[in-house]
């Protein structure tokens, strides 16, 4: 598979690249925050690039943390998960470098890819603070349900039942696949998305795929190119 590659801008303390499409990205992009989930980075960034002149203005970071891809491990090289260590002072400068970038604008959406290594079935969660929820929710939509006809086609299971029993912070119930995550009532894990959503007001909703570990690299790749076609450009077409 030919891997095509953006122009990245690098941060040179740290290794993390970066690219930014527009003066003022609305759509902030991630495609790696742990590192025993990086197979689908270079997936997201073949997805982006064939779709980057119909996107609107984004911000795409490949990696959060190339020291945890590196080790291929969920934590950084100080040893840190940094989906939980998005804390002030920040605590590694992985956490410092991807804070002073995002504070810079403010998003819309925050789209921020992970892989559960375990699992054969598809989820996803949508998270806004409760007073944006109904005019926001993603389940109802059209997109919605193409996405979900998409991944049935693939012959991928939706999930249901509860996302993840083993993480104290999680136990959220699954239905078809999607789970609403109240960002108000959420517990402050110190994850990118309540930084960004309740703690600095940086993004309006967070859209969290977790892309099936057990799935072939060819239906990853068109799973990540149904949430980008049907959840982002809204497109209906096949």
């Amino acid at each position: 598979m030919l891997n095509k590659v953006f122009p990245y801008t690098l941060i040179p303390q740290t290794g993390q690249e970066y690219f930014q499409s527009g003066n003022e990205p609305k759509l902030l992009i991630v495609g790696q925050t742990h590192g025993d989930e990086s197979e689908i980075v270079p997936l997201v960034e073949n997805v982006l690039f064939n779709h980057c002149s119909e996107l609107p203005p984004f911000l795409f970071v490949r990696e959060i943390s190339p020291s945890a891809s590196k080790l291929g491990t969920r934590e950084n090289i100080d040893g840190l998960d940094l989906n939980r260590s998005f804390i002030v002072p920040p605590p590694t400068e992985e956490v410092k470098q991807m804070m002073e970038l995002w504070s810079k604008y403010v998003f819309d959406i925050f789209l921020t890819f992970h892989t559960d290594p375990t699992a054969a079935d598809f989820y996803l969660y949508d998270g806004t603070k409760d007073e944006d929820h109904e005019k926001r929710r993603l389940d109802v939509t059209e997109g919605f349900s193409l996405l979900q006809q998409d991944l049935r086609n693939l012959g991928i299971q939706l999930r249901n039942g509860i996302d993840d029993s083993d993480d104290p912070t999680l136990g959220y119930m699954t239905h078809n696949g999607y789970v609403y995550w109240p960002m108000s009532t959420k517990i402050n894990d110190h994850a990118t998305d309540y930084w960004l959503i309740m703690n600095t007001g940086g993004a309006r909703q967070v859209i969290n795929p977790e892309i099936p570990g057990k799935a072939s690299l060819e239906q990853k790749e068109k799973i990540i190119d149904s949430i980008i076609r049907r959840l982002i450009l809204n497109q209906t077409d096949n």
